[in-house]
């Protein structure tokens, strides 16, 4: 099983532009933009009523320790493959994965990814988000 988070980005300003790959980082965001979006979405996930992760497992930390690493490797490797896919078809914001505390990736047992597609308040982007054949990988 994956699980990816796809979202499309904003910003104030028109200009950025371009796809990014996270996953979940315990130890905190690999740059102060992932930082950012990370607050921003997790705050999002806390409003919308999503429901923290408590499970069984985490009565041991050792063993949720380990399976957590394995999870995070093998996202990193599937957002990988992802992330050099988008570098073949659209702009990529950031050139490696970026590494983020997001609430929506926690799952310990499920390899999971957040993909920004492009950013909507680009008028270039979001007419390409709005383009179903785009969706349909005919554009």
């Amino acid at each position: 099983d994956l699980f990816i988070s796809i979202h499309a980005d904003a910003s104030r300003s028109r200009r950025p532009y371009g796809s990014s790959v996270y996953c979940l980082s315990t130890k905190g965001a690999s740059s102060e933009a992932a930082r950012l979006l990370a607050r921003q979405e997790n705050l999002a996930d806390i409003v919308g009523g999503s429901e923290s992760d408590h499970s069984a497992e985490e009565s041991d930390p050792i063993t949720l320790n380990m399976i957590q690493t394995e999870t995070i490797n093998k996202s990193k490797l599937f957002g990988t493959t992802i992330l050099n896919h988008f570098k073949k078809i659209s702009a990529v914001k950031f050139p490696r994965i970026q590494e983020a505390p997001f609430m929506v990736l926690k799952l310990p047992h499920i390899p999971s990814i957040l993909v920004e597609t492009g950013y909507i308040s680009n008028p270039k982007e979001e007419m390409l988000l709005r383009d179903n054949r785009q969706l349909l990988g005919s554009g």
